[in-house]
């Protein structure tokens, strides 16, 4: 084991407490009702996030303003949310069926309702994680808010710098501006971001969307706009938990919607007795590993595999998925939309339904003994553990009758931060390990890395950790973890939650059978450990296409022979 150095222990014991009180003080708020996030409330949230500095929030305890990990926060909030005062995170309340217009953020599925110019709500439907997610990237927007206003004012009553009068003309325009007007107003706001011209005009496009070219530009103004407010004439930014959110949470009561339809839907079409393979995935790699080369026969003589896949996961080749989606369903695949706001939709193949050039057996099975796959899309944090635990349990028929599952195995692919390797490689897990506490599950993965010798992959073995949010992690946290005996080899935020629903449903509840067959595997989506490595240096591109078809080939070929 390497040495660690004293000086390392102490930060990364610092940064541990500051995560520990970042969730008994998110706890509190949420409990209390209603916080302001840059007032007395919101000084615990704002101070450990400054001692901790997590990776992915890069320089915010600096005086300059931090622009990756502003993008990244950006992306997973509602397009208006730095324009709004009020922040009122609900449960799923109804709004769906009333004119309000959901905004769902770009890299999170959750409805968001602008209410009024001055009001966002934003609908918690995936549990605890969702909330810690959702505040943390509040707080770190805040934070970044007051760093502009003390660059920009003069004096308390509120005066202005020239440079932020500037940019007020550029955003009263409304209208396109000009290449020039646009570099004019990027130059006046570089120099109160503490940042260049070339790397406020470097990100500017990162920003832009089709409704708003000038995002960018907006989400700043408006950011200090507020701030300013809050400043001078204390109009506080207030975040509120509506009371139905606080009364649901934690009970389950969108993942027992979600598993009794998947239910429903096995016994509608005859497939309750037969033996089921859980897959957590997402939507796309088990049905185009199953049909894409029957579907696309003509590309498929043209192309790899691999190239087939990476053309599938281009946005742009929409009617080659439409083409192979059409095929599954004509094969066995039943589609189950998410309607229970669970945010989770749902894929079941009935393998008996496919043709034999997908799916032949080498020796004769009768129909009962044939698998059924149930491939759920990926959930989110503690939602692993609420939606495996309902889908695992007993299923109670229109007669009451109560069927137990015939629940064969359970696969989980997902995907995680490396902390041995860089991004693609895969990570096979021998224990899931809780973050914050010593809570472990040590299990027996049916994957191991001799199933991948042969696929030019890296692939690594060891501890994994679920954490409960990764845009938490900082370097030293995550060496100490590396460097320990813990043996951990990366960070994902479902495992121990699905690995503590299958365990309880298969060792304590006697629910499904105890011989139930466990595969998980990761591949890497960044290396927190590496600078410019980390999950807001941008998405995978098509490097996370052959890890996600390696893993999701394993497992299929594990279950159907």
């Amino acid at each position: 084991m390497k040495s660690l150095k004293p000086h390392n222990r102490t930060r990364a014991q610092e940064s541990t407490s500051a995560i520990e009180r970042l969730y008994i003080t998110m706890r509190h708020l949420f409990n209390r009702g209603f916080y302001k996030p840059m007032g007395v409330s919101g000084e615990t949230l704002r101070e450990s996030l400054l001692t901790l500095r997590p990776e992915i929030y890069g320089s915010i305890s600096e005086e300059k303003v931090e622009l990756q990990g502003l993008l990244y926060v950006i992306d997973r909030l509602p397009t208006g949310i730095e324009e709004c005062r009020f922040i009122n995170l609900t449960s799923d309340e109804g709004y769906k069926n009333s004119h309000f217009k959901p905004i769902i953020p770009l890299k999170r599925r959750r409805n968001c309702y602008r209410i009024d110019e001055e009001q966002m709500n934003i609908e918690v439907t995936r549990g605890r994680s969702e909330i810690y997610d959702v505040l943390t990237h509040l707080t770190f927007l805040y934070i970044e808010s007051h760093k502009i206003m003390k660059q920009i004012m003069i004096d308390e009553k509120g005066k202005v710098i020239r440079d932020w009068k500037k940019l007020e003309s550029a955003i009263a325009k409304k209208q396109d501006l000009t290449k020039e007007e646009r570099e004019i107003a990027l130059t006046h706001t570089a120099n109160f971001l503490g940042r260049t011209f070339e790397e406020v005009n470097e990100v500017y496009p990162q920003f832009a969307s089709k409704e708003d070219p000038h995002r960018f530009l907006n989400i700043i103004y408006y950011l200090g706009k507020l701030a300013l407010e809050e400043v001078v004439n204390n109009n506080k930014r207030i975040i509120t938990f509506s009371p139905v959110l606080r009364e649901r949470l934690g009970h389950h009561i969108h993942g027992e919607k979600w598993a009794l339809k998947i239910k429903q839907t096995l016994e509608d079409n005859n497939l309750l007795k037969r033996p089921l393979h859980i897959i957590s995935a997402n939507m796309h790699s088990v049905m185009n590993t199953l049909f894409a080369k029957s579907a696309l026969a003509t590309e498929a003589k043209k192309k790899q595999p691999l190239q087939l896949f990476e053309s599938l996961s281009n946005p742009e080749n929409s009617k080659l998925r439409d083409k192979v989606k059409k095929t599954a369903l004509k094969n066995g695949m039943f589609f189950i939309e998410d309607e229970s706001g669970a945010n989770i939709d749902v894929q079941v193949f009935d393998v008996d339904k496919f043709p034999n050039t997908v799916y032949s057996p080498s020796e004769k099975k009768e129909v009962s003994d044939k698998p059924v796959l149930i491939v759920m899309d990926y959930a989110f944090g503690e939602q692993a553990y609420e939606t495996m635990d309902e889908l695992l349990k007993p299923y109670k028929d229109a007669n009451e009758n109560l069927h137990f599952l015939n629940v064969a195995s359970v696969s989980i692919m997902g995907k995680a931060g490396i902390l041995e390797g860089g991004k693609g490689d895969i990570m096979i897990p021998s224990a899931h390990v809780f973050e914050g506490t010593a809570d472990n599950y040590p299990f027996k993965n049916e994957l191991s890395i001799s199933d991948f010798k042969e696929d030019n992959v890296q692939v690594c073995t060891g501890t994994m950790i679920t954490v409960l949010g990764t845009s938490l992690q900082n370097r030293d946290v995550l060496r100490f973890f590396h460097e320990s005996t813990w043996n951990v080899i990366g960070l994902e935020m479902e495992g121990a939650h699905y690995h503590k629903a299958i365990q309880a449903a298969a060792k304590i509840r006697g629910s499904i059978s105890s011989k139930v067959q466990v595969r998980y595997a990761y591949y890497a989506s960044d290396n927190p450990l590496e600078t410019g490595s980390t999950l807001a240096s941008g998405g995978l591109g098509t490097s996370g296409v052959k890890p996600t078809y390696v893993i999701t080939e394993k497992m299929l070929k594990q279950i159907l022979d």
